[in-house]
């Protein structure tokens, strides 16, 4: 629901949204502590992580910080490395393919 949240607050402003990033990192990155427990949850809240990402690329109207950079960019490659570990132990629920498609 957070992610929800934060995704809409980044169309209205996507300063403020690039402020949160380390906090975001730190919750949803690797070892973060809301990444979810099944691998449905993981690949969920990595699909809105995805869709939090792009909205905060396209919307923020001023350049981004090298640190948003760093964050933006470490959140996306664990998006994609959570895809992959996911399909490498044959744990493909549903919410596999619509992560898949927000991570690419």
């Amino acid at each position: 629901m957070a992610l929800r949240a934060l995704t809409a607050l980044g169309a209205a402003s996507g300063t403020q949204l690039a402020e949160q990033l380390p906090r975001i990192a730190e919750l949803m990155g690797p070892k973060g502590s809301a990444t979810g427990t099944t691998p449905a949850e993981v690949l969920d809240r990595s699909r809105l992580l995805c869709h939090l990402l792009y909205r905060l690329y396209t919307c923020s109207k001023a350049p981004l910080s090298d640190e948003a950079w760093q964050h933006l960019w470490s959140l996306c490659q664990h998006a994609v490395c959570v895809l992959v570990e996911c399909f490498a132990r044959e744990a493909v629920p549903a919410e596999w393919f619509g992560a898949a498609q927000a991570s690419m």
